[in-house]
């Protein structure tokens, strides 16, 4: 029962008796501040991509643009998850729905660093064949298909795949709405392409390494064209970016895996609740360090970011000339007009 102290230290309340603290409301500001900068940064990586017209047998633009959307999608599920915190609006639909909508963002996500690690590895492993494999419709195929599944994936919960609600329990828990079927399917749609990550990378460093060394021997062969100069460091930008999605993600694989192999039992609701919430900050974080990788590594994006910030921050003041031309305050007299 609430003492007449607990209840002064609430600052306003949401539905179903749910009551907000000071330090609550200032946490769930701090997620909405995240969500915004998660939507914004995004937008200018996408816009980015899609203004520059690369050529016909580089493609990663497209799929880092695809890459920016399923990020946008995080920020926006961010500050959608800020309203529900504060209000508290409890509903087995929504409930279903929410918990599915964080699976569509990250199984998209996941589907096209592989494609885009694909795109890598073809392009330094068989670089004659790459401009056959990877070309620009193929690649929106592709695209259309990760989407069409992981939205699919996303309704299974909405379509049955779930468990009842328990009356008095955490108001729609994860790990207590999702069947355990369906969190064993998701290990597999995480680790595997994780897995399959690792190998095309560890693939790529092996020949990238026997290419140096061929170098140093003076032994170049004819498949030096995938280790040009460009190609490489979008190479090992892609690695950047993959290491800090499985990096940002495994912590809640690991929370699920330990509640599906039992090492969580003996736990209240509230507490393995807890240890969803705390692993799944870093994940909806990497929605935030993705652009910022990009800024640094891509200069296309660095491009796009000096310009934005000099429009904001570095606009001289002009006035118009009747000759259309403009003049700045520093090319009038030194003089002052009495």
């Amino acid at each position: 029962m609430n003492t007449t102290e607990d209840l002064d230290s609430f600052l306003f309340w949401g539905l179903h008796d749910q009551g907000v603290t000071l330090g609550y409301l200032m946490v769930n500001i701090v997620l909405f501040i995240i969500g915004v900068f998660v939507i914004f940064l995004n937008a200018v990586v996408f816009y980015s991509m899609t203004r520059e017209h690369p050529s016909d047998d580089d493609v990663s633009n497209y799929i880092i643009a695809n890459l920016s959307v399923s990020d946008m999608i995080t920020g926006m599920f961010v500050i959608y998850s800020v309203a529900y915190n504060l209000v508290n609006f409890q509903s087995k639909v929504e409930c279903y729905i929410r918990l599915g909508f964080v699976h569509f963002f990250s199984q998209s996500s996941v589907f096209h660093l592989v494609l885009l690690t694909a795109d890598r590895y073809v392009k330094i492993i068989f670089p004659y064949k790459h401009p056959i494999i990877f070309k620009r419709m193929s690649i929106v195929y592709v695209s259309a298909i990760i989407w069409c599944f992981s939205f699919l994936y996303g309704a299974l919960p909405i379509m049955g795949w779930h468990k009842e609600l328990i009356p008095g329990g955490v108001p729609c828990s994860y790990l207590g709405t999702l069947s355990n079927g369906f969190m064993h399917l998701t290990l597999v749609t995480f680790f595997s392409p994780s897995f399959m990550l690792n190998v095309m990378y560890a693939h790529i460093f092996v020949v990238a390494r026997k290419h140096q060394r061929a170098i140093h021997n003076l032994e170049v062969g004819p498949d030096s064209r995938g280790f040009d100069k460009k190609s490489w460091k979008l190479t090992k930008t892609v690695v950047i970016i993959s290491g800090a999605y499985i990096a940002c993600w495994t912590p809640l694989g690991i929370v699920i895996m330990l509640y599906l192999y039992g090492y969580l039992r003996g736990m209240t609701s509230e507490e393995t609740s807890s240890y969803i919430v705390y692993s799944s900050i870093p994940a909806y974080c990497n929605a935030l360090v993705n652009p910022i990788i990009y800024a640094f590594k891509l200069p296309v994006v660095k491009k796009y970011y000096k310009r934005l910030f000099c429009s904001c921050v570095c606009r001289p003041v002009r006035h118009g000339s009747p000759h259309g031309t403009s003049v700045s305050n520093h090319q009038t007299s030194s003089y002052p007009h009495q």
